[in-house]
């Protein structure tokens, strides 16, 4: 992936090499047992993996907007590209997670990962990424339809997802992907969703130029 931008190309790129490769991992070892799902942060990583690929440097666990109790999932770094692609993940399975997710695209909206001693040029392209993975086909459906109604299908509190629904509106692209597990033959079908929304300019602030 090289002369890349920021458009929906490079993006379903993006998702489709991490799907194809966090199968692959998980077809050699699935590393939880139960009820209990994938920890977000194995889905961000391999995300990291196909940006790393594609010339970004990674930096998890990056504090934002000057508080130290504010941390984003990572921050991919292109100066080739000219671009910073700010990333949280979710666990979306039910409106509560909804909700959260709605709450991290107001946060990534404003988020400032520059300092004095962070420096990140101002005519950087910023583009937020919202992950996360589902279990949930209605929910699946809702995350790629264009013409997405104001929550999925039989939920009846639309409150939990408008947050969601407006950063899904403005995406450069959606992209919701099925993962097949086919080493495990389950009924249920992983899907790790994608959104990608290129950002306002960044303010001048410290450590831009």
């Amino acid at each position: 992936m090289k002369n890349f931008q920021a458009d929906a190309e490079f993006f379903k790129q993006l998702a489709t090499r991490t799907v194809e490769e966090l199968d692959r991992a998980l077809d050699c070892y699935y590393p939880v047992e139960g009820n209990n799902d994938l920890p977000e942060a194995l889905t961000a990583m391999y995300l990291g993996f196909q940006l790393r690929d594609a010339g970004f440097r990674l930096f998890p666990q990056v504090q934002c907007s000057d508080q130290i109790s504010n941390h984003l999932d990572f921050a991919a770094v292109s100066p080739d590209a000219r671009m910073v692609i700010l990333t949280e993940a979710k666990k979306l399975y039910n409106s509560e997670k909804a909700r959260s997710l709605g709450q991290d695209w107001r946060r990534l909206q404003t988020a400032s990962i520059v300092s004095a001693l962070r420096h990140v040029p101002a005519d950087y392209c910023r583009v937020a990424c919202l992950l996360a993975t589902t279990w949930q086909e209605s929910y699946r459906v809702w995350w790629s339809d264009p013409a997405r109604p104001a929550a999925p299908l039989r939920h009846r509190n639309p409150d939990d997802w408008r947050d969601l629904l407006h950063a899904l509106g403005g995406a450069t692209a959606n992209l919701a992907l099925n993962v097949p597990l086919a080493r495990m033959g389950w009924k249920s079908k992983l899907h790790i969703l994608f959104s990608f929304i290129v950002l306002a300019p960044a303010r001048i602030g410290a450590g831009e130029a």
